[in-house]
């Protein structure tokens, strides 16, 4: 008997695939007004971005920023030596559930161990649901993700504060 070609449709009662589940926040979050369009960053835009949603406003300076933002889980802190996978997707999903961001209830398949090709990897993954990744570029052995609205990655990406330069994932 021959089998029947791989891109044959057979007739039949068929149900199409269901779509992937989305984890929708409690808080949806809004676009973020910047006090400036282009230059540097200040620093209550930042704070204003990795703050939870409905969540404490955060005041100091940068470093202070990022410190409490890194310790509130809504900045995931990556290592440049070697990504584990399951890690990243979990951290990664917390944090957008905190900042009022929709996440992809299922965790992207095979995951690059490499923090750079990671980083892609989990753009990729969010990118459907209007969230992308801002990597906050410190010259540290870790690399600092924070998940964001689309719209407001466009205006903060390739912008600096207070001397770390905010890189666009895509680019």
């Amino acid at each position: 008997m021959r089998s029947v070609p791989s891109k044959t449709k057979l007739p039949g009662p068929w149900k199409k695939p269901t779509p992937p589940k989305v984890l929708e926040p409690a808080e949806n979050r809004v676009p973020h007004a910047f006090a400036t369009e282009a230059g540097e960053l200040e620093v209550a835009d930042v704070a204003a971005l990795v703050v939870p949603v409905n969540g404490e406003a955060l005041a100091g300076d940068a470093d202070a920023v990022l410190d409490r933002a890194v310790n509130d889980g809504t900045v995931v802190m990556l290592n440049w030596d070697g990504v584990q996978p399951e890690d990243a997707t979990k951290l990664m999903q917390f944090a957008c559930d905190k900042l009022g961001l929709r996440v992809p209830g299922k965790s992207p398949t095979r995951m690059p161990r490499t923090a750079g090709a990671a980083i892609s990897r989990l753009d990729e993954w969010l990118e459907p649901l209007g969230v992308r990744l801002l990597q906050i570029d410190i010259d540290a052995d870790d690399v600092f993700v924070l998940p964001m609205l689309a719209d407001d990655d466009t205006v903060a990406g390739g912008r600096s504060v207070n001397g770390a330069s905010l890189k666009a994932t895509r680019d």
